[in-house]
């Protein structure tokens, strides 16, 4: 079922059958932003690259904001994310390595060690519990705003001044 062709010393084989011997290459390319230089990678790049970033989001200590590893790769981040769409080991290993900063985010704040109110404004993003918090604040919130009564205050005002200018009550 399979035929083979050569061409340039690239065996490239054509299979035609379909189930289980089948591999799927997940090939794609990215710009290189230290370099500019186009680059093509394969799931063995994503594979390698979602184990260096829970390598990073586990052992620096400076790591506070994922951009900081995909920056640090030469990676944009449409392109980083693109790449988590294709790969299901790199998608988990994103969540994952979110939850190690997340965590290290919030010790270092109720530490004092980073801003407090930063974090706290931040979390959300990278933690599940967090998030529904803010969600469900958010919904009170809007429920106290459609149950808000507002009342108006009318004070009782002259009417008439006289040339006196005595002020004449309104009775």
């Amino acid at each position: 079922m399979a035929s083979k062709k050569k061409s340039n010393k690239i065996e490239i084989i054509k299979d035609t059958t379909v189930g289980e011997n089948v591999l799927a290459y997940n090939f794609d390319e990215y710009k290189d932003m230290r370099s500019f230089q186009k680059k093509i990678v394969n799931q063995a790049f994503f594979d390698k690259l979602a184990l260096e970033l829970l390598d990073w989001a586990e052992n620096d200590e400076m790591a506070l904001k994922l951009s900081q590893f995909y920056i640090k790769k030469g990676i944009w981040d449409g392109d980083f994310y693109r790449f988590c769409e294709k790969s299901d080991n790199l998608k988990r290993a994103h969540i994952w390595a979110m939850q190690m900063i997340g965590n290290r985010r919030e010790v270092l704040g109720l530490q004092k060690k980073i801003d407090p109110g930063m974090v706290s404004y931040t979390m959300a993003h990278y933690d599940k519990t967090w998030k529904d918090l803010a969600e469900w604040r958010a919904a009170i919130s809007k429920d106290k705003e459609e149950t808000k009564q507002t009342v108006v205050v009318i004070e009782k005002f002259p009417t008439k001044v006289s040339n006196d200018k005595e002020i004449i009550e309104a009775s």
